[in-house]
């Protein structure tokens, strides 16, 4: 990662690297200018991505970058249908806490991931963590850090046709941040 705050960035840029066969600082440089981020968590949401990856891939027509919106989640993703490298995952990591804690601080504690493999017979998921590591996790432990808080998210980048979208009141959300962000970005200079 760049920056500690950076994970959805970092997972977007990795995956489109490997895609284009390009350096990763060079992706990650034109995906931080599309984002205008600003190491801001609230711009990092489920929507922008799609924005991000949509605008980026007018670049390379003939690459396939669709943005694809995995529904429904744990079904695609548990039975091994989601493709290795390709997948990009939101977890809201906070363990051991009570259920209404979890919903509530949920969207402080989210990380987006890469999908590195699923293993069935054993029942774990294995991610890149977005700092070079990689991490296990059970089915169960995963399947509660994907559905404890809200966003939930799961998508792939250069798979098929882009056949599912962000819904309408994701996309108005980060409209509102982004027009939050410019006015703010405008005082600081």
């Amino acid at each position: 990662m760049k920056t500690k705050k950076d994970c959805g960035l970092t997972a977007m840029a990795w995956v489109v690297a490997d895609i284009l066969g390009k350096p990763y600082d060079e992706v990650y440089n034109h995906l931080k200018t599309i984002m205008e981020y600003d190491d801001n968590d609230l711009d990092d949401n489920p929507a922008e991505h799609e924005r991000v990856i949509n605008e980026y891939a007018k670049a390379y027509p003939e690459f396939n970058l669709n943005y694809n919106l995995i529904k429904p989640i744990k079904e695609q993703l548990f039975s091994g249908k989601l493709p290795n490298n390709r997948t990009i995952i939101l977890v809201h990591d906070t363990p051991n806490l009570p259920k209404l804690i979890k919903s509530l601080f949920g969207l402080l504690k989210q990380h987006w991931c890469i999908l590195h493999s699923i293993q069935i017979k054993s029942r774990h998921v294995i991610v890149w963590w977005g700092d070079g590591t990689l991490r296990k996790f059970s089915f169960s432990e995963f399947e509660d850090m994907l559905i404890n808080a809200t966003p939930q998210c799961v998508y792939t980048i250069g798979v098929g046709e882009h056949t599912d979208s962000n819904p309408w009141y994701s996309k108005l959300y980060a409209f509102i941040i982004n027009v939050v962000e410019k006015i703010k970005s405008s005082f600081r200079k």
